[in-house]
């Protein structure tokens, strides 16, 4: 399935990349010298909020290519645990 393309202004970009870096509101706003309004309006324009969902969804918890790590960590911490409490319950 191909991906849609999405047009975006640069102000919108600008706003919705500092909101990914930032992570909340107040942090784009100052970080860019803006009004908080400037910035919600911005945040809920349709293009804005499909490039933000992109970028959590092919770059997030979501991606591919890190689901398998996250996988390989949840089964070695499972694996690790038996272990560990069994010797815990040894040594009372």
């Amino acid at each position: 399935m191909a991906k849609e393309l999405t047009t975006i202004s640069p102000e919108g970009l600008e706003i919705a990349n500092s909101y990914l870096q930032y992570g909340n509101i107040r942090g784009v706003c100052e970080y860019l010298q803006v009004s908080e309004q400037q910035v919600v309006d911005v945040l809920n324009k349709r293009e804005v909020k499909k490039y933000i969902d992109t970028v959590y969804l092919d770059m997030g918890y979501r991606n591919k290519n890190n689901i398998g790590s996250l996988l390989d960590e949840m089964i070695a911490s499972k694996q690790t645990r038996p272990r560990n409490l069994a010797s815990t319950l040894v040594k009372t």
